[in-house]
């Protein structure tokens, strides 16, 4: 593998954990939002936070190279 190859995967994988990390913190935001607001109990949410959390760690990155294709599509 050439320098230039493994330099990009190396930009490839922290654009994947950039993506999943703001993805897990923009929708875990919200989910505590309608959370408070429906008054759900906090054994029940942090249960699912945790649950959702990692759900969302591992799917953020793929989320964001949904959006680029989107982008791509939609040329913007």
């Amino acid at each position: 593998m050439s320098l230039l190859e493994t330099l990009k995967q190396g930009k490839s994988l922290k654009r994947f954990a950039v993506d999943s990390a703001a993805h897990t913190l923009f929708y875990g935001l919200i989910g505590g939002v309608v959370a408070l607001t429906l008054g759900v109990p906090l054994e029940v949410y942090v249960t699912m936070s945790i649950l959702g959390t990692a759900i969302q760690f591992l799917s953020g990155g793929f989320f964001g190279r949904f959006l680029d294709l989107l982008r791509k599509l939609a040329k913007v």
